[in-house]
């Protein structure tokens, strides 16, 4: 019989408690038929779980395990495989463990079972019960692969893996491990599921752990050994009259001033560890910010095209479209009217390259400035000496003042629109203050009669 079939039942333990002992006897009574003198052998074991029964682990006691995990482990209960016929694995799992039996006919073929890893016990429930299938089809592949067998597990989700839609990267791997076996589903409830259950239940050993505390005889052996040191007690004397400042007493040995006994090089230790803990911490970020950084720029860079604009060249641009300083290879300074409210940087992905005229040289540019930039006058404000509105809707609604420049006649007085005086604010504020003219009744005056004109 091979050795790995019955390693779990081999190696079970002898139970220390109840609890232990009922998980054994729940494999056991599962095939009570086919041992022989069962209820014989079984006899010392039961008498441990009466009510009000002292536990005391005797020789019979002792004698009756051993015998019955040879009769499981042994034909007739642990039979041969025979490939002619249907197989079906068994599984469970607790909160410490998982396990499973290979059956046919209702015979056991081999036990598995083992720990649940630290990791592995932070798993949900249904989780635990797919580690415990996954393990067992991977311990019985050389019997599974190929051939058509069921699985029975007592949790009714694991039955609806193979349809789920939604899964995490753990159980993809999963379903692609489980894609190489052909087998069905079968739910079973708890109570029916016997042998699995005992396996997972099986007690884990105890390990007890050793508490070692490291403690030094340096000082007590300096100690001893002073007491016959005739100079070092004569230093303690004149040190405890206070006849030398240079040593202090503590504890009966004497130490220099100017160190502390619990101090190694005047730094903590522990500030050292925070220290450079932070510091892992900070360049593990950086390296983080650096990488994402770098991801962007990858993907954001597959819909650009590297285009170079040098200084003075032209571009397209709704605004000035003239490059006056470039401040990187991405970026450039556009030259705008101090009075507008723009960025002046911009990105070059916003820029089109210009192509000049080659038929036309003798085309010009725009003698008017886009409606944005405002105008600028090289003369001053002598004298407004009046205004009309024009328009009925507010969107088509202006206004406009007779302006006398400055060195020039009334004859040459020109009518400027108001947005264009921008410059000369305060020639406005005077003339609606002399005429006694607000700027809602100029408003209110466009609206009958399509237009006017006031004058002072």
């Amino acid at each position: 019989m091979d050795e790995k079939k019955v390693r779990v039942v081999a190696e079970w333990t002898a139970p220390s408690k109840v609890a232990d002992l009922r998980s054994f006897l729940g494999l056991a009574n599962y095939y009570r038929k086919f041992i022989k003198g069962y209820l014989k052998i079984v006899n010392p074991l039961t008498d441990l779980l009466k009510k009000d029964q002292k536990w005391e682990w005797t020789v019979k006691c002792q004698s009756a395990f051993d015998l019955l995990k040879q009769a499981v482990s042994w034909e007739p209960v642990l039979k041969f495989p025979e490939f002619d016929k249907p197989f079906e694995v068994q599984t469970d799992a607790s909160d410490r463990a998982i396990g499973g039996v290979l059956v046919q006919d209702k015979h056991p073929i081999a036990f598995e079972s083992r720990k649940l890893k630290d990791a592995e016990m932070r798993y949900s429930t249904h989780e635990k019960e797919m580690t415990g299938v996954i393990h067992c089809l991977d311990a019985w592949k050389h019997y599974l692969l190929g051939t058509k067998f069921t699985v029975v597990t007592d949790n009714v989700a694991n039955t609806y893996f193979k349809t789920q839609k939604k899964l995490t990267p753990k159980q993809a791997r999963w379903q692609e491990f489980l894609g190489e076996y052909d087998f069905d589903w079968a739910h079973r409830p708890g109570k029916h599921n016997d042998v699995a259950d005992a396996l997972t239940r099986k007690a884990v050993e105890e390990y007890v752990a050793a508490l070692t505390l490291i403690e030094s005889d340096f000082l007590e052996r300096i100690r001893e050994s002073s007491q016959n040191d005739v100079v070092y007690i004569k230093l303690v004397e004149q040190v405890g009259a206070g006849h030398i400042q240079k040593y202090w007493l503590n504890n009966g040995l004497l130490y220099a001033k100017g160190g502390r006994a619990y101090r190694t090089g005047g730094k903590s230790p522990a500030a050292y560890r925070f220290a450079r803990a932070k510091q892992e911490l900070l360049d593990e970020a950086k390296d983080s910010l650096s990488k994402a950084q770098r991801r962007m720029k990858k993907y954001a860079d597959l819909g650009r095209q590297d285009v170079e604009f040098s200084v003075g060249k032209n571009v397209l641009l709704k605004l000035t479209p003239q490059i006056w300083k470039k401040i990187s290879s991405k970026t450039v300074h556009r030259g705008l009217i101090p009075k507008l409210k723009i960025h002046p940087t911009i990105h070059m992905r916003f820029l089109k390259k210009y192509h000049e005229d080659a038929l036309k040289e003798t085309r010009k540019q725009a003698a008017q400035a886009p409606p944005v930039i405002r105008q600028e006058f090289d003369k001053d404000v002598q004298r407004i000496l009046s205004h009309r509105t024009k328009g009925q809707s507010k969107k088509n609604r202006r206004t406009d003042y007779l302006v006398h420049w400055k060195g020039e006649s009334k004859e040459d007085a020109t009518w400027e629109r108001d947005v264009t005086l921008w410059q000369f604010e305060k020639k406005i504020d005077e003339y609606l203050k002399r005429t006694g003219t607000s700027l809602t009744s100029m408003r209110a005056s466009s609206s009958v009669g399509g237009g006017s004109l006031l004058a002072p």
